[in-house]
């Protein structure tokens, strides 16, 4: 065939980007066709791997490629492909998912398709704990759960995704429809993500999830959080509280984040242009829940000045948005954070509109109740909040934990840009005047 010049320079560049967009290897990568190619990664665990085509594993007894002592640290690449009915039932073990352990790995364009992962604790799909992670383009569906034994004494960690990533770990363009839960009540702490059960000094964006979750720390995104960033991300699916036993420690739970900390001075959190609807302990209210909120249940920031070399310290909350319904039995509860805790933390251009309730327990004192914030711990000074909004027609409340912390409109000034002073109509927020709430342009709702 003969091209003309035209043609030519079309194909030259259609080559030349596709170049540039696909993975550039250092070393030679190994094939992957089954799910005996997959589980022998276990065999050389510094490896690149990529996928040639669709995997099935229904049948297959896989074992979780990385341990503690030997994580994975290579890197595997999807090429778009999935691995169908992966099941990995090790109830009596931690670090369960398709790795075990990951440090310093790359993973990247893939599908987990109808997952069923169980184990005791680091559980995820993907992941069951890693560390300086890069993971990118991953979808996932299906069910992660944990068998959490009577009287043993032992932190729960669980995501559709990831147990625990921490270490400057990064997610970017993850979707998941998974459901995340435990099997039995409560002994001891849980943190249950729709995404990540811990996250610390690490990163998600672009990111989303639609599955339910239940844990006493939980969150439709992440149940904990610890410094690090969530931006341009949404979640969609319920979250609830799990059946605490005693000896169980209260937690936080959230439409986006179940509780979220700063500890490190150089690396502030920031949660923006972010969004949740799901509700909240609606489907299974629970009394020994602290704290709820719509968007993020808990928040602790330091109250420390900022060093010199970090004078940007302060963490902050903005332009995000909750629309879920939040009930509870005994807890801090409101339609964005349940509980606001001592320290420095901007929250900023905000609002929420979901429907708040509680029914405390006759004689229980010390929980408080608001539209957009249940509860702002002193010395915490109002003063850092600007500009946040809710509904008080749909929420049902008419105070918001201080007379500073936000502006309770009613529905119809909800529906109008006017009323929401100095946030930007142009680049980050729209609104279709007169016919409902703000959403955000990059990523819709």
């Amino acid at each position: 065939m003969i091209l003309n010049h035209l043609s030519q320079r079309k194909l030259i560049s259609l080559l030349f980007y596709s170049y540039l967009l696909a993975p550039c290897y250092a070393f030679a990568t190994t094939s992957i066709s089954t799910c005996t190619d997959l589980q022998n990664m276990r065999l050389n665990l510094n490896s690149q791997y990529i996928l040639s085509n669709d995997i099935d594993c229904s049948g297959f007894p896989f074992i979780p490629v990385g341990t503690s002592e030997s994580p994975f640290t290579g890197v595997l690449d999807g090429s778009g492909h999935k691995i169908k009915e992966l099941n990995i039932n090790r109830k009596n073990d931690e670090y369960v998912g398709l790795f075990g352990v990951t440090k310093g790995a790359t993973i990247s364009r893939l599908t987990l398709e109808n997952v069923q992962i169980l184990g005791k604790s680091y559980a995820g799909s993907l992941i069951g704990q890693g560390y300086n992670t890069n993971i990118s383009d991953i979808s996932s569906s299906g069910k992660v759960s944990v068998l959490q034994i009577k009287n043993q004494a032992h932190n729960v960690y669980m995501g559709s995704i990831a147990g625990y990533l921490l270490d400057h770990s990064s997610l970017v363009r993850i979707s998941s429809s998974a459901n995340v839960s435990l099997q039995e009540p409560v002994w001891y702490s849980d943190k249950a993500g729709g995404l990540i059960g811990q996250l610390n000094d690490s990163s998600i964006t672009q990111s989303h999830t639609s599955g339910n979750v239940r844990g006493n720390y939980a969150g439709g995104l992440v149940a904990y959080m610890l410094n690090g960033s969530v931006t341009y991300s949404y979640a969609t699916g319920e979250v609830d509280a799990s059946a605490l036993k005693s000896g169980g420690e209260a937690g936080s739970i959230g439409g986006l984040i179940g509780a979220i900390a700063q500890f490190d001075l150089s690396n502030p959190f920031l949660i923006s242009h972010c969004y949740a609807t799901g509700n909240v302990g609606i489907k299974y209210p629970s009394p020994f829940v602290g704290h709820m909120g719509g968007l993020i249940g808990r928040t602790y920031s330091s109250s420390s000045n900022c060093p010199t070399a970090s004078p940007n310290c302060r963490p902050r909350i903005e332009n995000n948005y909750a629309t879920g319904d939040v009930h509870a039995s005994l807890a801090d509860v409101a339609g964005l954070i349940g509980l606001v805790n001592p320290g420095y933390l901007y929250i900023v251009n905000n609002y929420s509109s979901g429907k708040v309730t509680w029914n405390p327990p006759s004689g229980y004192t010390g929980y408080f109740i608001g539209g957009l914030v249940g509860r702002v711990k002193a010395p915490y000074s109002t003063k850092y909040f600007t500009n946040n909004y809710w509904d008080i027609e749909t929420s049902g409340q008419t105070a918001a934990a201080g007379s500073n912390v936000g502006y309770g409109r009613k529905t119809f000034q909800m529906y109008q840009q006017s009323n929401y002073v100095n946030w930007n109509f142009d680049t980050i927020w729209r609104i279709h005047e007169g016919q409902g709430y703000p959403f955000l342009i990059e990523i819709g709702g």
